[in-house]
């Protein structure tokens, strides 16, 4: 018996295909995205009016460079091109991450709260999180960095200052600061837990620094600022 001759089907042209193929894909928000990890949403959304920690620190930062005057006439005008995403994306993996640090802190016999906000000295802070349930309170906070791990996490000054802030407030020295590090050729991911103690001398200074840099920018005619 013959065989038959196979013959390849034609190709459909472009214009048969279906038309969800040759459509451009839907481009969502990120803070979308971002928002539906949080069942507290509205907290992510809405923050406290007045003062609030990471304000004064880019505050104080600001005005140690251009200066107090220039600062209270044009506000901050240092250029900043951040990363598209990348700020969701860090929201993205703080919402990730609560489960598994919530299983890690009950292992230790404490209870991790997330998204915490705090008002001391008329000053904001909008925390991660908190372990609570037995002494001492420990503050948690979630970063994530575009780099390979950090020998010394301590020398990242603007993260150990928002930190030192939160001990202030929440009445602790005691920190958990998770890290998600991605970074590398080929791309790597790292998730490390930094357990951090300040001293109570330095948390002062730092909160010290606060209240005068938000006293300076409510009075307007100060002469100086602490510096970072």
């Amino acid at each position: 018996m013959a065989l038959r001759k196979y013959r390849q089907p034609p190709r459909p042209s472009r214009k048969s295909l279906p038309r969800w193929v040759a459509d451009e894909p839907i481009v969502y928000d990120l803070e979308e995205v971002a928002d539906f990890l949080y069942e507290d949403r509205e907290s992510h959304t809405e923050r406290r009016a007045g003062h609030h920690v990471t304000d004064l620190m880019a505050a104080s930062e600001a005005i140690s460079e251009v200066g107090l005057h220039r600062y209270m006439q044009e506000g901050d005008t240092r250029d900043f091109t951040p990363f598209h995403g990348l700020a969701p994306l860090g929201r993205m993996i703080e919402g990730m991450l609560r489960p598994f640090i919530s299983a890690k802190a009950e292992e230790e016999g404490y209870q991790f709260v997330p998204s915490v906000e705090m008002l001391v000295d008329g000053i904001a802070g909008n925390f991660d999180g908190l372990l609570v349930g037995k002494d001492p309170t420990i503050v948690v906070e979630i970063k994530s960095k575009h780099s390979y791990p950090l020998k010394a996490v301590a020398d990242q000054t603007r993260w150990m200052r928002q930190i030192k802030s939160y001990c202030h407030m929440a009445g602790t020295t005691e920190v958990r600061l998770w890290t998600m590090y991605l970074g590398g050729r080929p791309p790597q991911a790292h998730l490390h837990e930094h357990r951090l103690t300040f001293s109570e001398r330095e948390i002062e200074q730092q909160w010290s620094m606060l209240v005068k840099t938000k006293r300076y920018l409510e009075s307007g005619d100060a002469s100086s600022v602490p510096s970072p």
